[in-house]
């Protein structure tokens, strides 16, 4: 009986381990790894680079000024749907549900550990830069898919520069 209740409890331990993240434990990650400053950001270089990005992977649909305003309308609205639905309060449960689901306490308590520590606040730091240079690869490569799509003339692949934007330190209790 002694050697059953502690195979079972062996077994049992590593699950015990496995326990799912409280609410609480999964907001503290979200604003140590600042995905809402994250979010943001991302919006904002999306609506300040999108056009740019179009002018420069089809040139040949920015012909006049009134091509010009029509795409830059069309920009707008987009990044008005996005952020209609990225807004925090309907991400932020969903986030926390989808961090529940595959992410263990301990391993969430862990992770904001790092992201408090100074090399994980330099990681986050340097996280716009990397998102702006990835999404400006995506542009291109849209861009070049469509042009092949369309037959239309290659061009030369356009510099990439990234916007220099700085996340906040948000310091967590």
């Amino acid at each position: 009986m002694l050697k059953c209740s502690l195979v079972c409890l062996l077994l049992l331990a590593p699950l015990a381990h496995a326990a799912p993240p409280s609410d609480q434990q999964v907001r503290q990650l979200l604003q140590a790894s600042q995905v809402r400053a994250g979010l943001d950001s991302y919006m904002a270089a999306f609506e300040q680079n999108s056009l740019a990005a179009l002018q420069r992977s089809m040139p040949e649909l920015m012909v006049d000024a009134q091509s010009r305003q029509q795409m830059q309308a069309m920009v707008d609205e987009t990044a008005q749907q996005v952020r209609k639905h990225l807004d925090w309060q309907v991400l932020e449960p969903r986030y926390i549900h989808i961090y529940q689901q595959v992410m263990t306490a301990t391993e969430v308590e862990a992770m904001t550990r790092f992201y408090l520590s100074p090399e994980g606040a330099s990681a986050m730091a340097k996280m716009p830069q990397l998102m702006a240079l990835s999404q400006e690869m995506v542009y291109e490569m849209v861009g070049e898919m469509m042009r092949k799509q369309h037959s239309l003339p290659p061009r030369g692949p356009a510099p990439v520069q990234a916007p220099m934007i700085e996340a906040p330190v948000v310091d967590v209790p």
